[in-house]
């Protein structure tokens, strides 16, 4: 991708990110500084950047809940899968990849539903995922002042919440049945 080429996907995601400066049809605008999920969903896209240079990327719309119209919907919380919108990653081939979504809930190996900030599942992941779908998770973790550290809990939160998610499945199938566009990815 040449230079040019990224400013302009840089540009295309301001935009889109000024027209969502107000949270699925809130009148209340949303403050960067103090709203961790903006930063979480910045997170977000800086993945869905990065996935473009090896699979096709296309979002899924959600129904908009006053306007019933196809809008792109992104949780403030975390929420159930069907109410917010996706990324689909699809690989050269044509071959559906992975599902790349924002802080929804996934059913870890207990029952218990949890909820990391951003979710790679893979492609034919059920409506309500479980910790079978996972192929990779991440967690943003957003400090208002940025002369201050990031607590421990929160590290350690998230190792918990990986460790009763248990090791993403993608992992131990990659050596036998993954293409090489995926390793880039691992």
């Amino acid at each position: 991708m040449s230079d040019a080429d990224l400013v302009l996907r840089i540009r295309g995601l301001g935009d889109a990110l000024k027209r969502a400066a107000r949270w699925q049809g809130s009148p209340i605008a949303v403050d960067g500084a103090k709203d961790d999920f903006v930063y979480e969903l910045l997170c977000y896209f800086t993945v869905a950047v990065a996935s473009a240079n090896h699979f096709k990327v296309a979002l899924t719309l959600r129904k908009h809940p006053t306007t019933g119209k196809l809008a792109p919907l992104f949780p403030k919380k975390p929420g159930r899968r069907k109410n917010f919108s996706f990324l689909a990653l699809t690989e050269a081939s044509g071959q559906p990849g992975f599902e790349l979504c924002p802080g929804i809930f996934i059913t870890d190996r207990h029952g218990k539903r949890r909820a990391p900030d951003i979710n790679l599942l893979c492609a034919a992941a059920a409506i309500d995922p479980a910790h079978t779908d996972l192929c990779a998770i991440w967690d943003a973790k957003y400090v208002y002042d940025e002369t201050k550290r990031l607590a421990d809990t929160a590290v350690s939160d998230f190792v918990y919440t990986f460790e009763e998610l248990g090791y993403p499945a993608f992992r131990g199938k990659f050596r036998e049945t993954q293409t090489h566009t995926r390793a880039n990815l691992v």
